[in-house]
C-alpha cells in the first residue's frame, strides 16, 4: 500500500526500493513507457489540496520573484519564499525549506531567476492566508526542465502584455509578500462595473491614463509635525508650528483613466506616484521651480 503521508502519486499502491533491491539494465525498447509523469495542478486550483497530506501535487509556473533566506523562530530552520505565477493568473507563494533554501543545498534559490520556469514536484499545500506551497524531503525542483511546457509558458508571458504589467507591478512594489498575494489575486473588473460593486477591499482594472492634473501635484508637509503647510508669500519661507520650518514634499496626483467601458478619476498618493513618475516629489518640484513648462514634458513622458 502507498504511504498514507506525503503520497507522491494519486494511486493506492507504491513501489519502494530498499538496500536489498536488485536493479538490472535491459535492452528492450522502452519507448512506450512515458519518461515523465507529473500530477500538475493549476495554481488557482491549489486551494482544493490545502492540508491534504494524503496527496502531494506538482506545479509548473513562472518565477515572479525570489526572496532572501530567513530563519524560523521555532526550530531555527532556513527558509526562502518564491512567488509563482501561471496562466490562470494566480500568484502563489512557494516556501523552500531546509536543503532547498540553503546555499549548500541541491537546489539553490539563486538559480531560480526572474522569468525562469520552475517545475516543483512533490509539493505540500498548506493554508497560510490562503494556499501556500512548501517543499518536503521528497520534493524535486527543476528549472526550465520540462522543455515543451517551459517554452509554452515563456511564449505566453512574452505575448501577454497584461501579465507583463502584473509581474512588473509585483516586482516594483515594496509590499510584503502576503499583501502582494492578496492584492494580485483579486478580481479584475471593467470601470463601468466599479459603481455597482459590493463592498470589497481590493480589485484591479487595466486602463490607459487619459489625463493628469499637473497644476497641483505636490503636497508640502511640515517636517516637525507632518501636517500640511504653505509658504509665506512675501518671505518665501514656510511658517508652521509657530516657527520657520523645513518641509517634506510628497505627491498627491489626480489622474483620469479610461478603459473600453468608461472612465474613472483616481488620486495617487506618494508611493504610487513615484512608481509612475520614477522620481521623488522633491526632485520634480525643483524642476518645476526652474522651468514650469518643462514639467509637462517630464510628467507626460
Amino acid at each position: 500500500m502507498a504511504d498514507l503521508k506525503y503520497r507522491l502519486a494519486p494511486h493506492q499502491y507504491q513501489l519502494s526500493f530498499g538496500n536489498d533491491t536488485n536493479i538490472v539494465n535491459i535492452l528492450d525498447d522502452c519507448g512506450t513507457i512515458p519518461r515523465f509523469k507529473f500530477n500538475l495542478v493549476k495554481l488557482r486550483d491549489t486551494e482544493q489540496h490545502m492540508d491534504n497530506d494524503l496527496q502531494l501535487i506538482d506545479v509548473i509556473s513562472l518565477v515572479v520573484s525570489v526572496g532572501s533566506h530567513y530563519q524560523t523562530s521555532i526550530n531555527d530552520k532556513t527558509k526562502c519564499d518564491i512567488l509563482l505565477l501561471d496562466k490562470s493568473l494566480t500568484v502563489v507563494r512557494l516556501t523552500l525549506c531546509d536543503k532547498f533554501a540553503t546555499d549548500d543545498g541541491e537546489h539553490l534559490p539563486q538559480t531560480v531567476t526572474k522569468n525562469n520556469v520552475l517545475l516543483a514536484y512533490g509539493i505540500c499545500v498548506r493554508n497560510y492566508k490562503g494556499p501556500s506551497l512548501y517543499t518536503i524531503r521528497a520534493s524535486k525542483l527543476y528549472v526550465n526542465y520540462y522543455l515543451n511546457f517551459a517554452q509554452y509558458l515563456h511564449s505566453w508571458f512574452e505575448n501577454d502584455k497584461c501579465t507583463q504589467k502584473l509581474v512588473t507591478w509585483l516586482r516594483s512594489c515594496n509590499f510584503i509578500m502576503s499583501q502582494a498575494l492578496l492584492i494580485s489575486n483579486v478580481k479584475r473588473i471593467s470601470i463601468s462595473k466599479y459603481a455597482v460593486l459590493p463592498t470589497v477591499k481590493y480589485f484591479w482594472i487595466l486602463a490607459y491614463i487619459q489625463s493628469i492634473n499637473i497644476d497641483n501635484i505636490f503636497h508640502e508637509l511640515c517636517k516637525n509635525c507632518g501636517q500640511s503647510c504653505q509658504s509665506h508669500f512675501t518671505k518665501m519661507v514656510y511658517i508652521h508650528c509657530n516657527d520657520v520650518v523645513d518641509i517634506i514634499v510628497r505627491y498627491n496626483v489626480n489622474i483620469e483613466v479610461r478603459d473600453s467601458s468608461s472612465n474613472l478619476y483616481l488620486t495617487l498618493q506618494d508611493k504610487h506616484a513615484r512608481l509612475m513618475f520614477r522620481c521623488d516629489a522633491a526632485y520634480l518640484r525643483d524642476l518645476k521651480t526652474k522651468d514650469p513648462t518643462f514639467i509637462k514634458v517630464i510628467v507626460y513622458k
